[in-house]
């Protein structure tokens, strides 16, 4: 096998970071696939976007000066 040097090592890291998320198809994470197309598998898309308008309507509310 050979021994991969450090430029080939930046090398390997800067294509997977310069890709770019929409590059990613499928993810595993400890032999679980988690990212199967683009979409992930463990989690509810809809909950969770219900969860970031709540916080975003909490968030535009006008902050009490009063509460220190």
């Amino acid at each position: 096998m050979q021994e991969v040097g450090l430029l080939d090592a930046r090398l390997i890291g800067n294509l997977v970071w310069a890709a770019g998320a929409r590059s990613v198809v499928d993810v595993r994470v400890a032999g679980e696939l988690v990212v199967a197309g683009g979409e992930a598998l463990r989690s509810d898309r809809h909950r969770a976007r219900a969860e970031v308008r709540a916080i975003a309507v909490r968030l535009r509310q006008p902050v009490d000066a009063s509460r220190g």
